[in-house]
């Protein structure tokens, strides 16, 4: 009776799959023409084999600033590796924190090679940008508290996975006097 009964839920889940339109071993199609294209727009997931490459477009760092002041900075980099890189709703839309999105971050770096202590501050993306695309952040930069010279670094991070320097590139590094 327990071998009929499973048999029985078998061939039921079986015919259901070929009553939906799809074999067990096949996804389902997309409902309709709006869903296509959000999927089209959406992000797609990274290879296992991702490249985590970049090219610095354009930056409006400042050469100098006052000690302690927060200026917004914008920076452009494209994306010329092989997977899109998401913004935090496309990371994580169930819950989007920007775990796994990714972002723009920077640090100080003093004259003697040493990093001042790090911070939190992120630079968004609005949507995801494709491989070939060109991201514009504006990030919020805090000038040291002591005057001096100093580099300001900045790098792309995937939230809790990589910071892209860690992959082979150059951090964006800028000389800049804090007066």
């Amino acid at each position: 009776m327990k071998k009929c009964l499973g048999s029985l839920i078998v061939c039921l889940a079986v015919a259901a799959m070929i009553g939906c339109g799809r074999s067990p071993d096949t996804e389902a199609p997309a409902a309709d023409a709006q869903t296509a294209a959000a999927s089209a727009t959406s992000a797609a997931p990274k290879p296992s084999h991702a490249s985590y490459s970049l090219q610095w477009v354009s930056n409006d760092i400042p050469s100098t600033m006052s000690v302690g002041k927060t200026v917004p900075v914008k920076v452009g980099v494209k994306n010329t590796g092989d997977w899109p890189w998401n913004d935090p709703f496309a990371a994580n839309p169930s819950k989007p924190d920007g775990t796994y999105a990714v972002r723009l971050c920077y640090s100080w770096v003093g004259t003697d090679g040493k990093p001042l202590a790090a911070n939190a501050v992120r630079g968004e993306l609005n949507a995801p940008v494709p491989p070939g695309g060109t991201a514009n952040f504006t990030l919020q930069v805090t000038a040291p508290k002591t005057p001096g010279s100093y580099q300001l670094q900045v790098d792309l991070v995937e939230e809790l996975v990589f910071f892209f320097s860690a992959k082979g590139n150059e951090k964006l590094t800028v000389p800049v006097t804090v007066q």
